[in-house]
């Protein structure tokens, strides 16, 4: 479930960085011109969605390292081959 959510907010921020640059700056471009200021450049809106997606992106790294260095989840994830269901004969 944890990751599902994860999952939602990963993709609201790639929306979130994909928006930005090419509907919201040339729009900030367009107002600050009229108003006669300096537009904020790219990389100052662009920091705010990459900053916020590094940041959920490490919050599930603890949590996974731990669980891959728990000896008996290492144990559960490895596949084991199937028992035959005739006897072997010797």
């Amino acid at each position: 479930m944890a990751l599902v959510g994860w999952g939602l907010w990963v993709l609201l921020a790639l929306v979130r960085a994909v928006v930005v640059p090419l509907f919201v700056y040339p729009q900030l471009q367009d107002i600050a011109t009229q108003s006669g200021r300096i537009a904020l450049q790219l990389t100052d809106l662009l920091a705010e969605p990459i900053r916020n997606m590094l940041e959920s992106a490490c919050l599930l790294v603890a949590p996974y390292v731990v669980h891959r260095s728990n000896r008996r989840s290492v144990f559960l994830d490895q596949e084991f081959p199937e028992v035959p269901d005739e006897p072997i004969e010797s």
